[in-house]
């Protein structure tokens, strides 16, 4: 990248303008500046410049490189017709805040984006041939800056990027995604929804990613996009249960076989078990063991949506996902059989005859069904489901208990659940019922619970060491309430395409992370883009290990109470949304419990979790040690794997080993700069857009995006 300045200094001076200052907007391409001109009466500039680019193509990639240095973007006007005698392309633009717009007469409070900014640029690409006009030879250009740009590029609006972002323009590439969801049966909404999940996935900054009308547009833009596409299609409404099948037949295509249905009359049961979970069977030993099995339903229809896990050192890791257009125990034993017949010899870590333990939550469909697919299997309640509902009725304002009540019978009862033996938990459970004794209610609830107590007391289950593993529970609520309930307002086919792409994704990207050694991040609520004053913290009331009180965001004179346990919170949006809510994060991120923290130095076990997530084992050297310094924002789950005292010994051939990896690594580079030469020789316009696509890609990224990247160039290859 060179910058050639045809003017002198003093012109510069004369207009107040340094050569640093023109460098700074502009990208970094070889530059000649050829004139400015200043406007004293209108207080803007022009700078005339030529370039080396040499088609349309090289000017698009000039135009986005502009544009993402100076953070403003640009629509087209008009773009001439040319004959190719002396000019192959003209073009001209203006700054996107100008748009001819006035605003509306009368009190109008809509952000309007007109500000007719004078901010534009006219683009002329001309002929680097030798030709003649009427036996007259024509002056040809600079054959090294063909292309002659006048830039204005001073603004009348605000520059801030919150201000720029959210009037971009709709990506081709996001209109692209979106129109692909539609094609699988979503609607504007629901498409919105697995838009914004892949942002959450893949953006490393997901506050700034909502704010970009390019990657993330208004529900109106999905809309609009919505009408065009089914105008364009104007198909025939179809048979829902042919639609289905023919769906399940598409994925089953690009999922190697991984889901099967079974109609039951009207109703029907739908078992997917991708690529991924079917490896969680193979490799993942405690499948064998224990099997966690969690259930939501839509609210916008009679379809119920289970998810088979299990535990591992990275938090739950999926077994299977069963889809039932209604809550039956028939639907329920056909499904798990499908999950039978899609896994294979290898189901539960090579025990066909089921886990040594199912634990769901309070469900007699669920637990019935479990005991007819696999009755050598044990099947008990889920602690953290059962406390979850005990803490939910004891809230209830139908229920009488008053505030300060509600958390010594949630105290009282989580003692009975946890005491070690069983005349520990006959003296918590008398002593709860003394507490309890001018709460009608509570008390005749209290005693029906005490009839079950076989399925949910850790004392009745000794050979549960810890109960029901509180880490697992966390990581299944945090996954159910974070992704889950976003498709409670999903259909049936909608809910089957969320599974087989985005719910596996983030799987996979979970894996990729933990064999990496990166800290895991929990994908954050759209309550992620409310900051949260710092002096909260200092008003947050500890009323027991597990209870807190916490004020509000907006009015700190009201209070709402958290139950870190079960992470739930006595707000409206949680009771709204049963999702995890800005009290929950600040709790959690105030608190830190232990439980929510990563670290995995095994090396065969990240091996394993890179098999998981991609099919095949990685080569040694892709697995180093990269410590991250990530922000701990928001719910981090994570459990720390200390190495044996012999795999702590230092190996002395280690540094000679990576002398010759380096070694080795510059000659490879040196091979593929040659080629890279001869390709750029051969074809240079085509291979320049290559290499600048290939530039942006690795540009500013580490070693272990590199490396990313690499792999799925490989894969998608």
């Amino acid at each position: 990248m060179v910058f050639y300045f045809e003017i002198n200094e003093d012109d510069l001076e004369k207009f107040g303008i340094s050569t640093e200052e023109i460098q700074a907007i502009l990208p970094n391409w070889d530059t000649k500046i050829k004139q400015i001109y200043k406007y004293e009466n209108k207080g803007f500039y022009e700078v005339v410049l030529l370039i080396s680019a040499r088609s349309e193509e090289q000017i698009k990639l000039w135009l986005q490189d502009y544009e993402e240095k100076s953070k403003n973007f640009y629509s087209i006007v008009s773009t001439k017709k040319t004959t190719g005698m002396k000019v192959t392309f003209k073009q001209f633009l203006r700054c996107h805040f100008n748009t001819n717009r006035k605003k509306l007469v009368g009190k109008d409070n809509r952000s309007i984006r007109n500000t007719n900014c004078y901010s534009r640029i006219i683009i002329t690409l001309k002929s680097i041939k030798q030709k003649k006009f009427r036996g007259k030879p024509i002056n040809t250009p600079d054959k090294q800056f063909p292309c002659e740009i006048r830039l204005f590029p001073c603004h009348n609006h605000p520059t801030e990027l919150s201000v720029i972002l959210k009037h971009r323009p709709v990506a081709k590439a996001t209109k692209e995604k979106l129109v692909m969801l539609f094609e699988k049966g979503h609607s504007a909404a629901t498409a919105m929804t697995c838009l914004k999940i892949d942002l959450q996935a893949t953006q490393e900054n997901y506050q700034k990613a909502l704010l970009d009308r390019s990657i993330c547009p208004r529900y109106q833009d999905a809309l609009h996009l919505y009408s065009v596409f089914h105008k364009k299609r104007n198909e025939e409404p179809k048979d829902s249960k042919l639609y289905l099948i023919e769906i399940v037949t598409k994925l089953n295509k690009t999922n190697s076989n991984s889901i099967a249905i079974r109609l039951c009359g009207n109703q029907y049961v739908i078992c997917i078990c991708t690529p991924l979970m079917r490896r969680v069977h193979e490799k993942i030993t405690a499948s064998s063991d224990m099997v966690f099995i969690d259930g939501s339903e839509t609210s916008k229809h009679d379809s119920k949506v289970y998810i088979l896990s299990t535990i591992s050192e990275c938090g739950s890791l999926p077994l299977g996902v069963l889809i039932t257009s209604t809550e039956t125990l028939k639907l329920l034993v056909h499904g798990f059989e499908l999950l039978q017949q899609l896994v294979g010899k290898v189901i539960f870590g090579g025990k066909p005859e089921g886990p040594q333990l199912f634990l769901t939550e309070d469900n007699d469909r669920v637990q019935t069904a479990l005991q007819n697919t696999w009755p050598k299997s044990l099947t008990l309640l889920c602690n953290t489901h059962f406390l979850q509902s005990l803490w939910r009725w004891l809230t209830k304002a139908s229920n009488s208990i008053m505030k300060n009540e509600q958390t010594n019978f949630y105290k009282d009862f989580r003692n009975i659940c946890f005491a070690s033996t069983d005349t520990e938990c006959l003296n918590m459970f008398q002593l709860a019922l003394k507490r309890a004794a001018h709460f009608a209610h509570y008390y005749s609830y209290l005693q029906d619970k005490w009839q079950q107590k076989e399925q949910w007391a850790l004392c009745c289950r000794p050979h549960l060491v810890n109960g029901t593993n509180l880490v697992v529970d966390a990581a299944l609520r945090i996954v159910k309430d974070k992704i889950f309930e976003k498709i409670k307002k999903f259909n049936g086919i909608q809910v089957l395409d969320f599974m087989c792409n985005q719910f596996s994704q983030y799987y996979e990207k979970r894996l990729f992370d933990v064999a990496n050694k990166r800290v895991i991040k929990c994908v954050n609520s759209d309550d992620a883009v409310v900051k949260i004053p710092e002096n909260a913290i200092c008003y947050i009331q500890v009323l027991t290990e597990e209870i807190c009180l916490v004020p509000g965001i907006n009015n700190s004179n009201i209070t709402f109470t958290v139950n870190n346990d079960i992470l739930d919170c006595s707000c409206i949006s949680k009771r709204c949304g049963e999702k995890i809510c800005k009290h929950i994060d600040l709790i959690t991120a105030h608190l830190r419990p232990s439980r929510f923290q990563i670290t995995i130095d095994n090396m065969e076990l990240k091996r394993t979790y890179y098999f998981i997530a991609s099919g095949r084992y990685p080569i040694q050297s892709f697995l180093v040690d990269s410590h991250e310094n990530m922000p701990n924002d928001g719910l981090i789950e994570t459990i720390t794997i200390f190495m044996e005292e012999e795999d702590r010994k230092i190996d002395h051939s280690y540094a000679q080993t990576m002398e010759n990896i380096v070694k080795d690594g510059n000659e490879i580079i040196t091979n593929m700069s040659q080629e890279l030469r001869q390709f750029l020789q051969e074809s240079p316009e085509q291979v320049f857009l290559a290499l600048k696509m290939l530039e942006s890609k690795i540009k500013g990224n580490t070693s272990d995006d590199f490396v990313v990247f690499c792999n799925n160039l490989f894969r998608n290859s």
